[in-house]
């Protein structure tokens, strides 16, 4: 199907904020769409995406900074500040950062001015006066749409089920991990976890000594593989698991398509669709994760590429829209 590039810009925006939508709306955040109830919602990702695009829905914006406000507590500040440092990337064919470095460390101050029970009025940024971002938090104003998480509510927050027992710790990440991937090592799951690997180590070594995990060598690398994974869902009351997806990935590469997509003088399909080209491996991890086919950019020389690989894109937003259910666990 053949698609205008202004048709694609405000389909694509539109697909993404409600991904972003679905996501905030389970967590507590009063909206008009579905809560996602079949992807497992990874909150340190969500936040730092939300800062990145925020700006093009502004309601979106304050309604997860509400949230912050009152739910700051679930936040490994930590692991977000490292998400945060991924996301400052360059655009490709550009000058800007996906995620501007001082936005990053405006948010880091937004969540430990919370932390200090400080109101965002009075806390000192990094930013100048006239950033939008400053300008939003500083007008910030509670209305009321933010409710308290009920983990137990939806399969797809197990992540804050699991903070709720092990507390704000790499135990959590890691537990996830092993949950749903056959088996990793400590480089594995601090790779993507966005933990610190030592202290990847430290845990997977203390949960191989308890019996959890089953630790076993392969080519000189520790591996490691959660025992009894049925046995773990039931005591955390998860009849029907949520689907994992890398969210910190997924959010990034979509993002990065978004922000490009909505620079004014990329006003031509040749100039997008040198970006796919150049992103095209992050794509392709995403699409095996769908069991979704990305089209080969050498089949599709210059600006010929556009139409087939933003077909299977709006198809890749589509599925982490849908309410698809999950299967039983296998």
């Amino acid at each position: 199907m053949k698609i205008s590039l202004k048709k694609f810009r405000k389909d694509f925006l539109d697909r993404i904020l409600e991904l972003h939508w679905r996501h905030w709306t389970a967590l507590g955040l009063a909206g008009t769409v579905e809560p996602e109830k079949c992807w497992l919602i990874d909150l340190e990702p969500l936040i730092v995406s939300t800062f990145t695009i925020g700006l093009n829905d502004k309601r979106l914006l304050n309604g997860a900074l509400e949230w912050l406000k009152n739910n700051a507590f679930w936040i490994n500040l930590s692991r977000l500040r490292r998400i945060g440092e991924k996301f400052g990337v360059k655009i490709p064919n550009s000058d800007e950062e996906l995620l501007a470095p001082k936005t990053t460390l405006l948010l880091i101050e937004v969540l430990k001015s919370i932390n200090r029970k400080k109101t965002f009025t009075k806390f000192r940024t990094h930013n100048s006066e006239s950033n939008s971002y400053e300008k939003i938090i500083k007008g910030f104003r509670s209305r009321g749409i933010s409710m308290a998480p009920k983990p137990k509510l939806y399969s797809s927050l197990l992540q804050l089920s699991l903070r709720g027992i092990f507390g704000i710790d790499t135990r959590v990440e890691v537990f996830i991990y092993l949950l749903f991937y056959e088996y990793g090592n400590s480089n594995s799951i601090a790779q993507e976890t966005f933990h610190n690997q030592r202290n990847v180590y430290k845990i997977l070594d203390i949960l191989a000594k308890t019996g959890m995990v089953e630790r076993y060598q392969k080519k000189k690398i520790k591996n490691y593989a959660l025992k009894n994974k049925k046995y773990w869902l039931k005591i955390l009351g998860v009849r029907r698991p949520p689907k994992y997806l890398n969210w910190a990935r997924t959010f990034l590469v979509l993002d990065m398509i978004l922000k490009e997509a909505l620079i004014p003088h990329y006003n031509n399909e040749y100039l997008l669709s040198s970006l796919f080209r150049d992103i095209i491996n992050e794509i392709k991890f995403i699409g095996q994760s769908l069991n979704i086919d990305i089209p080969d950019p050498d089949s599709y020389p210059g600006d010929k590429y556009f139409n087939p690989f933003v077909n299977i894109l709006f198809n890749i937003i589509d599925r982490l829209i849908s309410d698809v259910k999950t299967p039983d666990w296998v």
